[in-house]
């Protein structure tokens, strides 16, 4: 597609700021500032559109929320939040005449104005301060969340209680290294499995039933033979040591041992059959209730640190990317609070703030805390938590 083109569909849509870089690019304001910045607008445009990406089609990308994908993608999703994209996608699709379009979105416009039809609304693309963003709310006046998802969460079925107790009672000396103390593993009920050299968190649903069982691998060497793991070239099968003296591109794959030659584990195992995206780590903890606020981590160590800081509720995304059911428990169990994300500090863990406020698109209040590089909140201290949190909400004993 021409930059021409292009231009006509952001203009069309309401972008800001848009400018042409070169034949096949252009920059704007991000059109998704509204859920994927903190601020709720691109005040410095970080948004790229190019006019032919890997399979033809224009893509675009936002340096700032790390939003990337097909324009037509982003068309169907302004869409979908009641904005007047639909003529710009028949310019993406068919090549219609730009003017067509914006004459089909004005008349679309003005037959919903004059219909007073209720419901859906169709409005010109708004880029209005996020103060001033009114919450999406359903007719009881709580904010809106899918009923489907959180049945599909509900009907995960329990498992027996037999098959976690052998590891109950006693937990790895990891925990420790890791700043747990003996009540924290205690008030969560932390196994060890000594086979598997792991660090075993039971997960429970919001009523409290044992869904499943994750386990932290702690071990330094090999499980089966105590050898030493290696990093191996994926190209060559020759480890770092070969490759800092031959000429040759370094491609790491998952270290293996070298006495035995097996693959080191992945660092964390769940119970084969879990669905992680379905379940928030340490949803169950109701009587964590403080001041409506919630956090939102991406790791369980992650979550049980900030338990243990006095920062409660606290509950973990088992990963770096949110799922629909996990975003919709947050809303339908915390939505009259304010939802604050604190992921990692790397670029897996600004996706999944950018992705989590895109998810929950306005209808709760959201925050983001920034990490510095190269750090998680469970290597934090309390007074670092507190430094970037203020006090915690949650009173401990003294």
């Amino acid at each position: 597609m021409e930059a021409g083109q292009v231009e006509a569909i952001l203009r069309g849509i309401g972008a800001e700021k848009i400018r042409t870089v070169d034949s096949r690019k252009l920059a704007c304001a991000c059109p998704l500032a509204f859920w994927t910045h903190a601020s709720g607008r691109d005040n410095r445009p970080s948004f790229a559109v190019f006019t032919e990406g890997k399979y033809g089609d224009p893509i675009y990308k936002c340096q700032a929320c790390h939003e990337e994908g097909s324009l037509r993608d982003l068309l169907l999703f302004l869409w979908t939040k009641g904005r007047d994209t639909y003529p710009w996608i028949e310019v993406l699709d068919e090549g219609a005449d730009p003017e067509e379009a914006r004459t089909k979105s004005e008349a679309l416009l003005d037959a919903h104005n004059e219909s007073g039809a209720q419901g859906f609304q169709v409005r010109r693309i708004e880029m209005p301060e996020a103060e001033q963003r009114p919450p999406l709310t359903g007719s009881d006046g709580r904010p809106f969340y899918d009923y489907k998802c959180l049945a599909e969460a509900d009907d995960v079925p329990e498992i027996p209680w037999a098959e976690y107790e052998p590891h109950a009672g006693s937990v790895p000396r990891y925990a420790a290294e890791r700043g747990l103390t003996v009540e924290t593993c205690k008030e969560w009920g932390l196994g060890h499995d000594r086979s598997g050299k792991r660090l075993l968190f039971p997960i429970r649903d919001r009523k409290g039933r044992l869904v499943a069982i994750s386990g932290r691998l702690y071990a330094t060497s090999c499980v089966r033979c105590g050898g030493e793991w290696v990093r191996l070239c994926a190209d060559c099968g020759n480890d770092e040591a070969w490759h800092a003296e031959a000429d040759h591109p370094w491609s790491p794959a998952r270290s293996t041992c070298e006495k035995c030659g097996k693959p080191e584990p992945p660092k964390y195992l769940h119970r084969k059959g879990f669905n992680r995206n379905l379940m928030l780590y340490g949803e169950h903890r109701v009587q964590d209730e403080t001041d409506g606020r919630v956090y939102v981590v991406e790791g369980h160590l992650d979550m049980i640190r900030m338990w243990q800081a006095g920062y409660r509720p606290v509950v973990a995304l088992l990963g770096s990317s949110a799922g629909d059911a996990q975003v919709e428990k947050l809303i339908a169990h915390w939505g009259e609070g304010r939802i604050i994300a604190v992921p990692d500090g790397n670029e897996a863990g600004r996706k999944m703030a950018a992705r989590l406020k895109r998810m929950i698109a306005g209808r709760v209040p959201f925050t983001a805390k920034t990490l510095p590089e190269g750090t998680d909140p469970g290597g934090m201290t309390a007074d670092e938590f507190r430094e970037l949190l203020g006090p915690p909400p949650f009173r401990l004993a003294a």
